[in-house]
């Protein structure tokens, strides 16, 4: 399968030659050296030509090729464990959890275990992206929704943030600075869903667009399903409704809800939802760290890439849907 956007950048991703070495090659530099030396500096030369395959490229088309393999077309409808359905539109697709994963770490991010898949959609030109991921923790309870203080939650956030930068950059990630709210966090006690949206920056990464998490926690009886939006802040406004769908597509098992609660036998949560909003869910999840780590690690590439992985998922359908007719 042809990749030419990706490929152009992931060339970015190769270590360029020295100033002067295109002009000199291996082999007239090997003339004016002895025999080792220049052994090792054709080697070298050899290493950092243009044309070495870079293995985080390769993995990453290698990702790319497996997820599209995998993925699932809407409609349809996506189990989440044994827990709920994610019902898929058509023009959205599902990319199951081992694939997510080696996708998203090809990309430079760091999933765990909760996370279950990917959806991606959108129409031409226009594409958006939202992670799925699942936290047992037990029964959150709701009773602080009415006590929901954004200023507070905000603070707890960029300390927790501060103490994960350190982290970041030994790893050589750009620090994560936390902009504000784009959308403070509100409850809805009828579907026992959280949502907020954080604006973020990705210090050092080079992009003009500031990054966005728009967050959703759906309470269930046993933990918290969540759907994250990984999108910017030009095409927040864009992507909001196409998210908000997709929550709407969202429903527990029978057994498995919020209002199945038993509280003779169930284990509660030991913690309510102003903690899920900050420090548990920022180390817990690491979903936060997903929308940033996408862009941080191979700058503009991960961005690039997710459009390219669409566009390729849709390339995969129709010539799927070809072959059934």
């Amino acid at each position: 399968m042809n990749y030419p956007r990706l490929r152009a950048l992931a060339f970015l991703l190769v270590l360029a030659l020295p100033v002067g070495a295109a002009a000199q090659s291996p082999a007239a530099t090997a003339a004016e050296m002895p025999a080792a030396t220049a052994a090792k500096t054709a080697a070298a030369a050899a290493a950092k030509s243009p044309t070495a395959p870079d293995p985080r490229a390769a993995e990453a088309e290698a990702a790319e090729k497996n997820s599209l393999a995998s993925a699932v077309p809407g409609p349809a409808d996506i189990a989440l464990r044994d827990q709920a359905h994610l019902h898929l539109t058509p023009g959205e697709s599902w990319i199951p959890a081992d694939p997510t994963r080696r996708l998203l770490r090809a990309w430079g991010n760091m999933p765990g275990p909760q996370t279950l898949g990917m959806v991606m959609g959108g129409t031409a030109g226009h594409h958006w992206t939202a992670v799925a991921t699942y936290t047992q923790d037990g029964f959150v309870k709701d009773g602080d929704a009415t006590h929901l203080n954004p200023a507070d939650i905000l603070a707890q956030l960029r300390d927790a943030a501060d103490h994960d930068n350190e982290a970041r950059r030994a790893q050589g990630f750009p620090a994560l600075l936390l902009t504000g709210w784009l959308q403070p966090p509100k409850y809805d006690a009828q579907t026992h869903r959280l949502v907020w949206a954080l604006q973020l920056h990705n210090a050092g990464s080079g992009l003009d667009d500031e990054q966005v998490n728009y967050n959703t926690r759906t309470l269930g009886r046993e933990g918290f399903l969540s759907v994250n939006l990984l999108t910017t802040a030009s095409q927040y406004a864009a992507d909001k409704p196409q998210a908000d769908a997709l929550l709407n597509g969202l429903t527990y098992d029978p057994g498995k809800r919020y209002q199945d609660f038993n509280a003779s036998t169930d284990h509660v949560a030991a913690y309510g939802l102003a903690a899920l909003i900050g420090v548990a869910a920022l180390n817990k999840l690491g979903v936060f760290a997903l929308a940033s780590a996408l862009v941080l690690k191979f700058g503009k590439l991960g961005a690039v890439a997710a459009v390219a992985l669409v566009a390729g998922v849709r390339r995969v359908l129709r010539r799927r849907r070809a072959n059934t007719v």
